[in-house]
């Protein structure tokens, strides 16, 4: 929203804060970039929790989200290798999302 990412972990460490995390407004595929930038300004852990993608009204008056499950959890791991510690899901994700996501980070932990 403005400000840079440096400036952001500088000041959130300043106020030692015990984790730094972005959410919403960006798709999986988008925040594995995010975290990664992260991951380069600070040695906090890192939670990041997107959307599944950008929002659209249907004509029957209904929210719909572009990020269909099978895509949005493809880059899950891409966010553990850029360094997420914590992930979670935030617009447009459901309980099958958190679920598909909790199964492949339980796989890339063993």
């Amino acid at each position: 929203m403005g400000n840079s990412v440096t400036q952001c972990t500088e000041e959130l460490e300043k106020e030692n804060v015990p984790v730094i995390g972005t959410n919403c407004t960006l798709d999986s595929s988008e925040m594995v970039e995010v975290v990664k930038i992260f991951r380069e300004n600070t040695f906090l852990p890192l939670i990041a929790q997107a959307n599944a993608g950008k929002p659209a009204l249907s004509i029957d008056g209904n929210v719909a989200y572009s990020q269909g499950l099978e895509d949005y959890v493809r880059y899950i791991p891409e966010m553990i290798k850029n360094g997420a510690n914590i992930i979670g899901g935030c617009c447009g994700t459901n309980p099958n999302y958190i679920k598909t996501m909790a199964e492949i980070i339980k796989k890339k932990s063993k």
